[in-house]
C-alpha cells in the first residue's frame, strides 16, 4: 500500500466526514424535517435574547422555541432557568425580582460570549410576540414549572395563556404551549379545547407511547429527548401526532434527517439549515 501524506489523509477524512453528515465547517446542511430554532440561533448567540430571535427569523427554521417564568410582578419573561446566574450578569431567583429590576440585568451570557452580547436584556413574551408577528413562524413556549411551589405551578399556565391571548389573539394558531409539566398543560387544555399544547418527555411516560399522551391531552405535538430514538418503537402513531426531537448538534443533521416517523427537531444552530 502506497504512504499517504499526513496532508492527504486529513483531506480524505474530510470528505468522509462531508458525505457522513452532509456539513462541514463551512457548508450549510439541508434537512427534510421542520426544524425549531432552540432558544432561538442559541449556539451563536445568547440564548433566549432578542438578538437570538431575529437571527432565528433569518433562517430556515419554521419553529422557534423559548423558556419562560414568572416575575415578581407576575410578568411573562423570557429564561430557561429559574436561577439567573448561569446566563446573566447576577444572582438570585426570577420569581425574586420585579420586571422593571430584571430589565437592569444583562442576559448576554458572558460565560460563553465574554462581554460582546452584554447590552442583551432579559425579554419579555410580550416582547418577543411582537418580533414575530409579521412573520410566518410558530412559536414553542415552553413553561417552566417549579418543583418547590405548587402554587405558582397552578397559575402560570392561565398567566402565559392570557399574555398570547389576550395581547394577541391572531398569533394563537402560532403558537403552542409546551411543558415537563402535564398538569400546566391540562389547566391551559381547560381553558381552551383548540390552542396546541404539547407535552416534553426526558424519559417514556409510565404508560402507554409518548403519542398516547399528546391524544390524551387532544394534541398532535410531542416533544421528546433525542436519547429516546435508541428505543425500539419509540416514534409511534406518527399519522396522528407530530413527533420532535432536542437537541441536535450539526454533525447529527443527517442522521436524523433518516429517522423514519419523525417529524422535526431541535437545535441550537438553525442558522446552519440551508
Amino acid at each position: 500500500m502506497p504512504k499517504i501524506c499526513k496532508k492527504t489523509f486529513l483531506l480524505v477524512l474530510l470528505g468522509f466526514m462531508v458525505s457522513l453528515y452532509g456539513i462541514d465547517m463551512g457548508m450549510a446542511a439541508t434537512t427534510t424535517k421542520k426544524v425549531i430554532a432552540h432558544r432561538g440561533v442559541s449556539g451563536t448567540y445568547p440564548e433566549n435574547t432578542l438578538i437570538s430571535f431575529k437571527r432565528a427569523l433569518e433562517t430556515k427554521a419554521e419553529f422557534m422555541e423559548l423558556d419562560v417564568h414568572l416575575s415578581k410582578d407576575d410578568q411573562v419573561v423570557v429564561m430557561h432557568d429559574e436561577d439567573l446566574s448561569r446566563t446573566t450578569n447576577t444572582t438570585g431567583l426570577i420569581g425574586t425580582y420585579p420586571l422593571a429590576i430584571l430589565k437592569t440585568f444583562s442576559a448576554g451570557y458572558s460565560k460563553k460570549f465574554g462581554y460582546k452580547f452584554y447590552k442583551e436584556k432579559i425579554p419579555t413574551l410580550l416582547e418577543v410576540l411582537k418580533l414575530i408577528e409579521n412573520s410566518q413562524i410558530t412559536l414553542l413556549i415552553e413553561i417552566k414549572s417549579h418543583d418547590s411551589d405548587p402554587q405558582y405551578n397552578e397559575r402560570i399556565g392561565q398567566v402565559v395563556y392570557d399574555t398570547v391571548t389576550k395581547n394577541y389573539p391572531k398569533l394563537k394558531d402560532r403558537v403552542a404551549f409546551i411543558s415537563f409539566n402535564v398538569a400546566i398543560l391540562e389547566k391551559i387544555r381547560a381553558l381552551d379545547k383548540t390552542v396546541r399544547v404539547g407535552p416534553i418527555f426526558n424519559d417514556l411516560p409510565k404508560e402507554g407511547s409518548l403519542a398516547d399522551q399528546a391524544l390524551k391531552l387532544n394534541t398532535d405535538v410531542v416533544v421528546f429527548s433525542k436519547k429516546l430514538l435508541s428505543l425500539q418503537n419509540v416514534i409511534e402513531k406518527a399519522d396522528r401526532v407530530k413527533h420532535f426531537i432536542y437537541t441536535v448538534t450539526p454533525p447529527e443533521f443527517a442522521q436524523v434527517d433518516q429517522v423514519e416517523g419523525l417529524y422535526g427537531f431541535a437545535t441550537d444552530y438553525a442558522d446552519q439549515i440551508e
